[in-house]
Order: C-alpha cells, then structure tokens, then sequence
C-alpha cells in the first residue's frame, strides 16, 4: 500500500498515483465504520493504521471462532457486496474496494 500526501492530506493510492477525488484517511475510517458496526479500534494509531488493520483483521476472519471461520476470499466477496449496496459515496466505495484489494493480496501471497 502507497501512501501519498496532498495538500496536506493523506490519500490512498496503492497504484502510486495521487487523486485529488480519493477520499482521506479519516474518511474512509468513517465509510468502513458506517458499515462495519460494533468494531472496536486501537485509536492511539493513525486512521491509515486502523482502517487496514481492521480490513486485515476482517479478511482473516479473527473476529470468528476458528471453527467456522471462512477463507479470505469469501471474506472480500461479501465485503465487496456491503460495499457495493451501501450508501457510501462513489469515490468511497471506489477508494475502500481498492484498498481490501490490496489488503487481500498482502494477505494471500
């Protein structure tokens, strides 16, 4: 994951390139908690930090006891799915599918 700052403000970009349409940090810690209710988050980290250690942790399913937990890939499908029918706006949407995008791939090489 590429962090790139703009005008003072930091921006996902995992292609390396800078968006000025890209949601924030901040913000896309606040899209992920509107639709993942009932996290509970380490706030002594940065919102980068919280929001990728929460998709991490989602994507592992360590939220599940290990007797049925499911693999990664079917944790993005119905991440993919919340995400897609949610309210968000377009570019959050847009900004947290790539960023499970390449939370997944970290995961599972």
């Amino acid at each position: 994951m590429k962090l790139h700052y703009q005008n003072g403000s930091e921006v996902w970009s995992p292609e390396g390139e800078v968006n000025k349409m890209k949601p924030s940090s901040e913000q896309l810690l606040e899209a992920y908690e509107s639709l993942w209710n009932n996290r509970i988050f380490d706030r002594n980290l940065s919102a980068r930090e919280i929001t990728a250690s929460a998709i991490k942790r989602e994507l592992k399913d360590e939220l599940t006891h290990p007797r049925v937990r499911v693999e990664p890939d079917h944790k993005f499908y119905q991440a993919i799915e919340r995400i897609v029918y949610s309210a968000l706006s377009r570019d959050e949407k847009v900004a947290l599918i790539q960023l499970y995008t390449v939370i997944l791939n970290d995961i599972t090489e």
